[in-house]
């Protein structure tokens, strides 16, 4: 569930669908990496996760080896809840180095085995 808190009366929505889709019905694991960046250099390389939410969902109809998908939301309004896909590098660091939006890519993976756990670990 989100709860927008935009508008003069909190809305309560229901949003797993925004998960579950394209075969993969079950939401195996997931992990908020908001507030826990503390600071970290880690994950100042990276706004698209840095306020966001890690999901792995699974796909029973595929292979053991391919059954399992991973993707990163960010928070882009945190008064309404809204989650879109993230991205790498973000818009705000191909604006201060437009070379690197050729690279830039959308963080959803497929053709994982089944996640069961997520985890981050500075480096």
């Amino acid at each position: 569930y989100k709860v927008d808190t935009s508008g003069a009366t909190a809305l309560e929505t229901e949003i797993t669908n925004l998960f579950v889709r394209d075969g993969y019905s079950e939401i195996t694991a997931f992990k908020f990496t908001y507030p826990n960046t503390n600071g970290s250099a880690v994950y100042k390389v990276s706004e698209s996760v840095e306020k966001g939410l890690v999901v792995a969902t699974y796909n029973a109809s595929k292979a053991k080896e391919e059954c399992g998908k991973l993707e990163v939301f960010t928070l882009t309004d945190a008064n309404s809840g809204t989650l879109e896909l993230a991205k790498y590098p973000t818009d705000n660091m191909i604006a201060a180095e437009p070379a690197l939006a050729p690279k830039q890519v959308t963080m959803s993976f497929t053709e994982l085995g089944k996640v069961v756990g997520l985890d981050f670990k500075k480096k």
